[in-house]
């Protein structure tokens, strides 16, 4: 439906005050956002002994962001251990684990996000699937550049 016809015959009994407009604008407080803040500020906001909720939010952040710098290395190997082949017969099997391993990389994303109010598990399942996608992917390029399919 087109409501742009109904706006404009309209328009000159629709009025809204400044002072209405400006009262839902203006906040009461101004706090920085912590998904917004840069890397130092972060820091900062995670040595606070003052406030412990906001000294973990910082610190989940943290390992969300690098978690996403991770992502990119454990993408990466995931792409080069299961996309070089030596046999000439192709496998299935490359195909499910790197799908598998991709998927707990995505997965782990989601999880953390949704552990937010408990920060050790967060930060946890933030960064350790990654760590082990790259050890696991490490390994079995290492056993191709040996020989080994």
């Amino acid at each position: 439906m087109n409501y742009d016809n109904l706006i404009i015959e309209n328009q000159e009994s629709m009025a809204t005050k400044a002072d209405a407009l400006t009262q839902f604008i203006k906040a009461k407080q101004w706090d920085m956002n912590i998904s917004s803040m840069p890397i130092k500020m972060l820091l900062i906001q995670s040595k606070q002994k003052n406030d412990l909720q906001k000294s973990e939010r910082a610190n989940i952040e943290i390992a969300r962001r690098c978690c996403f710098a991770l992502s990119t290395f454990s993408f990466t190997f995931i792409g080069a251990s299961f996309a070089i082949s030596i046999s000439r017969v192709s496998s299935r099997k490359n195909i499910i684990l790197a799908s598998i391993f991709t998927l707990i990389v995505l997965f782990s994303f989601t999880l953390g996000k949704a552990l937010k109010h408990y920060p050790f598990f967060s930060i946890l399942v933030y960064i350790l699937p990654q760590v082990i996608v790259v050890i696991l992917t490490s390994f079995k390029l290492r056993k191709i550049s040996k020989g080994a399919q």
